[in-house]
């Protein structure tokens, strides 16, 4: 789980207060971008996302599992723009 700290710091906290195995993928973020923000663009999306993860990656610790998820989905996220 993440601290108060980096949750405060993540512009959609909801979606990462769940445990990291529970993240899943860009689509299911996608789902819920759309969901939280009608009428948005899947590139609206994908600009939010990488957002939130360059936050996760920044303040986490790098070996963390938490860490490693977010890099994942960020390498996903870049093969997709």
């Amino acid at each position: 789980m993440l601290s108060n700290d980096i949750i405060d710091r993540l512009d959609y906290p909801v979606y990462w207060s769940r445990p990291h195995t529970e993240w899943g993928s860009i689509v299911d973020w996608d789902m819920f971008y759309i969901d939280q923000m009608p009428g948005s663009t899947l590139r609206d999306s994908h600009q939010a996302l990488a957002r939130d993860l360059n936050t996760l990656i920044d303040n986490l610790l790098t070996k963390s599992r938490e860490c490693q998820k977010a890099k994942s989905l960020q390498a996903l996220l870049n093969t997709q723009v």
